[in-house]
């Protein structure tokens, strides 16, 4: 199961918006090959763009996120 799979703009934004205050772990990959494991805490909009509040990791532009899914299980170990 995955949270959402980018193939254009905006897709993730319904996926992040519904994570916002579950305190689930998720698995983010960006453009640039670049991944990391964080709790979505909020979704904002600036300057005519969405980003993604992240707890540990600074914010992301939703347009940037390819994938948003759970983490392997080995992960949080």
């Amino acid at each position: 199961m995955f949270f959402c799979r980018k193939k254009g703009k905006g897709e993730c934004l319904a996926s992040l918006k519904a994570l916002v205050g579950r305190r689930e772990a998720v698995h983010v990959q960006v453009q640039g090959g670049l991944w990391f494991i964080d709790e979505v805490v909020g979704v904002e909009r600036s300057d005519g763009r969405d980003y993604a509040v992240f707890e540990r990791a600074a914010r992301v532009a939703v347009e940037e996120i390819l994938t948003l899914e759970p983490p392997p299980k080995e992960a949080l170990a």
